[in-house]
């Protein structure tokens, strides 16, 4: 059995590194070791590779080649390592088999040097990245002689023909299809190995906006190749790490009637509960990241959070918000109320009245009700703040 160096990239990822690293564990191939190199990230990322009992090495300024030299090199195995596997923390495995498959690669032709594996959007994925994705990766594997291709997301090295020949750290930029290059003009071989997959959320272009026709062809494009989504199993209600935390007012018998539904719906979760006070001078994610201790910040991937005055959170509601913030692939989703009725706004000084809302260039609005039941991907609330996340709604009555 090859001995496994993992070595993953990673510059404020802790939303999909807890979700890798808990996937990693559950791979059948077993005789590996992790190397996280992280970019000064701002985030929990150092804290959870830590705490993950990984190898953790620090790097002040990015650049591709320097990172995956400094992983594979700061690995216990450096030296008997016969592997090296190349990993974006942002891409997660579909199976438990995608290292296995990696690592046979090698098997069948000692020419090899590198092996490179599909990437996959999510069903929550920019058309233009699903567009991307489903363009470059095919499903049929297949072996690379002059036309190369290469790409470090989701990649593997034989260990001793790197070890003579490291990424060229004088790159920014693909420093993945020069090694490869590289390796073919000294008449090695690059794979390319479909049954390898891994998801990638934004793609290899992280496109920001929808292109006109994106969505067009990549709908096309899946009916095409017969593409079908694997199950986001990761992404399970239940395989995630929750916690519900409870804003508590004055009543309180209202938040006693109502807490027994949140106690068996804690219990189905396996979650934390955590109460906080009504506080308008405080912001809400300032007020729960002082109640939450530091092993719950850790482990914690999601967040549902409601008032005690609606009397109202089970696990209906929990399904329904989860269920929105997988499909729609956001920060957030909060309950709101569709505003029909007139408002004032004020512009340069002046208040002006909208009698009819559904008419201005607002074209909707909507009053935002948090207490009704929010949830929140756990990194958004320690490192930003409500104004910059990307939202969807729940509409309530």
């Amino acid at each position: 059995m090859y001995k496994v160096i993992i070595c993953i990239r990673v510059f404020n990822e802790e939303r999909w590194l807890r979700l890798l690293l808990r996937c990693l564990k559950k791979q059948t191939y077993k005789n590996f070791e992790v190397v996280v190199v992280n970019n000064n990230s701002s985030d929990l990322s150092r804290n959870i590779a830590v705490n993950a009992h990984t190898t953790v090495v620090d790097l002040e300024e990015y650049n591709p080649s320097e990172a995956i030299n400094l992983g594979l090199r700061s690995a216990i195995s450096y030296d008997s390592a016969q592997i090296g596997i190349i990993l974006s923390a942002h891409c997660i495995p579909v199976d438990v088999n995608w290292l296995e498959n990696l690592v046979k690669s090698f098997e069948t032709d000692t020419d090899i040097v590198g092996v490179y594996g599909r990437q996959i959007p999510m069903k929550s994925s920019n058309f233009d990245d699903m567009r991307d994705l489903l363009y470059t990766f095919g499903d049929q594997s297949y072996m690379h002689y002059k036309k190369v291709f290469f790409h470090n997301a989701n990649s593997a090295v034989r260990m001793d023909y790197y070890r003579e020949n490291t990424f060229n750290e004088e790159l920014s930029h693909i420093e993945d299809l020069d090694w490869a290059q590289r390796a073919t003009r000294k008449n090695k071989k690059i794979y390319y190995n479909a049954d390898a997959t891994v998801w990638h959320h934004h793609g290899i272009h992280q496109h920001n906006s929808k292109s006109f026709r994106s969505e067009t062809v990549s709908e096309t494009l899946k009916q095409l190749s017969g593409f079908e989504y694997p199950d986001e199993k990761f992404l399970a209600l239940t395989d995630l790490n929750s916690l519900i935390v409870v804003e508590q007012g004055s009543n309180n018998k209202e938040l006693d009637d109502n807490f027994v539904e949140v106690e068996n719906t804690s219990n189905m979760l396996g979650a934390d509960v955590v109460v906080i006070d009504i506080d308008p001078n405080v912001n809400l994610f300032s007020r729960i990241k002082s109640a939450v201790s530091e092993e719950q910040m850790l482990h914690c991937d999601i967040i549902y959070f409601f008032s005690q005055k609606y009397c109202k959170f089970d696990y209906t509601l929990v399904e329904k918000l989860h269920s929105i913030l997988v499909k729609d692939g956001v920060d957030a989703v909060v309950p709101v109320r569709q505003l029909k009725s007139g408002i004032c706004i004020e512009a340069e000084g002046e208040f002006m009245y909208l009698s009819d809302v559904q008419n201005t260039l607002m074209r909707r609005v909507y009053t935002t009700s948090f207490g009704r039941g929010a949830i929140f991907w756990s990194d958004v609330v320690w490192s930003s703040s409500l104004d910059k996340l990307k939202l969807s709604k729940i509409e309530i009555d």
